[in-house]
């Protein structure tokens, strides 16, 4: 294929602004490899590949660097719009035109424009009927076609000699437009090595993943399945979806219509969607967050109490406190989940030693005061030191004063795999 002198013009143009090039699948607008793959393609090396990919047939895409951004319109009648925008604002275009009658406009962004947290792609919103305007904002870090590339035989041709990309906020085009990532609810995602994270993908869009339903909410089922494959899961958007595509029977080919007929995504659908998750919210990650937040919570309460209950111990040991009570006690006291385990591991951890009881063969704790541990416990809580401990201080005030059991939780102390081995003392 021969490449024209302004396409190369262009190629140098966008290699002098630090664009990375990354090669395309023929005829698409993904890329052969992982976008880390192709980091090292910027400038001169950048040039020299894409030459050799659009000789042998492939197409060449760039991700812009900081300050330089795109404008995608999308339509003939988008580009006119803008055109004319940029006329009244002085501003001669600097476009490639796309094989539908489209346009992309490079520009760079001000030198006063806040670019911490700013999004790499955002969609404009819909018109005041509800429908799709074709024009998207492509900041630094997203992926547009190259100049020179082709697609079924129509190519994306410069529309006009390289020159440095004329200075535009993109608010002179969007005034309200939400440019900057929110504030990021907390999330979790999966740690496990990669290979292990790839086999989770597959069990995860065999049998968990919602399948997108045209007509319900189908495009943000499939963004939520994105999210999880991508963030979640940690894949590239590359990897993300071609797994949509494959496996015994894909995902992409289970999403269908209301009436239940084979509706599936496009390839360059699924790639979109998976590119636009970068820096999404998946919702496996926030229950995990959560999950974890409580059980930490949980392990804080209980190695404050069991840390009241080492306070109370006494030398010589005079009393002694079965533990199956003291679980029960726990439990009462805000920790209803507790398990015999866990309690026993917390009290080896701070070092409190536990005895065999003769006869019925339980284990207790030897030298524990159980009205001073009460009554740790109930100072704590006066001074705030412990939060949220269920019942409220006059009830524990009288367990202090009638030192019984609370009601019993309903556990049977001889079926304690915790309580029923012999102690480490």
């Amino acid at each position: 294929m021969a490449i024209s002198p302004k396409t190369m013009e262009w190629f140098q143009g966008l290699a002098a602004v630090g664009c990375t090039f990354i090669e395309l699948i023929p005829n698409e607008k993904r890329p052969k490899r992982s976008l880390d793959h192709f980091k090292p393609h910027v400038g001169q090396i950048g040039v020299s590949r894409a030459v050799e990919w659009l000789t042998r047939g492939s197409g060449v895409g760039i991700v812009p660097k900081c300050p330089v951004w795109i404008l995608d319109a999308d339509s003939p009648a988008q580009v006119n719009r803008i055109v004319d925008i940029f006329a009244d604002l002085g501003i001669e275009p600097l476009m490639v035109s796309t094989p539908r009658g489209g346009g992309h406009f490079y520009c760079r962004l001000p030198a006063d424009f806040p670019t911490e947290k700013l999004k790499t792609y955002l969609p404009a919103p819909n018109d005041k009927r509800g429908q799709p305007v074709p024009l998207d904002f492509k900041f630094p870090g997203t992926l547009l076609v190259a100049p020179g590339t082709v697609r079924n035989g129509n190519a994306y041709a410069p529309a006009s000699s390289w020159r440095p990309p004329p200075v535009l906020d993109p608010r002179e085009i969007l005034p309200d437009g939400k440019f900057w990532k929110e504030p990021q609810r907390p999330f979790l995602v999966n740690p496990r090595p990669l290979k292990d994270r790839l086999a989770a993908a597959r069990i995860y869009l065999s049998r968990d993943a919602p399948v997108s339903i045209s007509g319900k909410h189908g495009t943000r089922t499939l963004n939520g399945v994105a999210s999880h494959l991508v963030v979640f899961l940690g894949l590239d958007p590359v990897t993300a979806a071609s797994l949509m595509l494959h496996g015994e029977t894909p995902w992409n080919h289970r999403c269908a219509d209301q009436d239940g007929n084979p509706y599936p995504w496009t390839q360059d659908e699924l790639w979109t969607a998976c590119k636009a998750a970068v820096g999404t919210v998946p919702a496996a990650g926030e229950k995990l967050y959560f999950r974890e937040q409580a059980r930490l919570e949980q392990k804080n309460k209980l190695a404050e109490l069991v840390a009241n209950l080492k306070a109370a111990l006494t030398k010589p040991a005079k009393d002694r406190v079965a533990v199956a009570k003291v679980l029960d006690d726990f439990d009462w006291l805000g920790l209803p989940d507790l398990t015999d385990i866990a309690l026993g591991d917390e009290l080896v951890a701070q070092g409190i030693p536990r005895v065999m009881a003769t006869g019925k063969r339980t284990i207790h704790i030897p030298g524990l005061d159980y009205s001073a541990m009460l009554g740790m416990i109930l100072e704590a809580k006066r001074t705030r030191q412990m939060q949220n401990w269920g019942p409220c201080v006059a009830i524990l005030e009288s367990i202090r004063a009638h030192p019984s059991p609370p009601p019993s939780t309903g556990r049977d102390p001889n079926k304690a795999s915790w309580l029923t081995r012999e102690p480490t003392v």
